[in-house]
């Protein structure tokens, strides 16, 4: 259905490639940028603030940009505890978050890249 979809812009001189792409690739992150980011993070809220999460199933956009380069996903906490159970994660039209941890993930990004770029240059 699709392909024919597509097909009615032929009869007005147009063409169209139809290139149908199953899913994402598993994103997986490089050991190096991974210890970097950890220590990263570290530095500006302890090391006891700093948990690694179970592996997940889910998909990210960002697995194509890891398969190029040496990356690292990671999250920061946006909940505020005073919010108890009324936290709502991403992907969804309640989304909720402390935008005081924004900076934060900003700043943890900016260390990283800066001890990046000491080791490699």
């Amino acid at each position: 259905e699709l392909r024919r979809a597509c097909a009615i812009v032929e009869p007005l001189g147009g063409s169209f490639d139809l290139e149908i792409v199953y899913g994402y690739p598993p994103t997986v992150n490089a050991v190096e940028a991974t210890e970097i980011m950890f220590q990263s993070g570290a530095e500006l809220v302890g090391a006891e603030q700093m948990h690694e999460k179970d592996p997940v199933m889910g998909a990210e956009d960002f697995s194509y940009m890891a398969q190029v380069t040496p990356g690292c996903m990671f999250n920061i906490g946006v909940h505020d505890p005073a919010w108890g159970d009324n936290f709502y994660p991403v992907h969804r039209a309640d989304f909720r978050l402390d935008e005081n941890a924004l900076p934060l993930g900003a700043a943890a990004l900016a260390n990283a890249a800066i001890r990046w770029m000491e080791k490699h240059g």
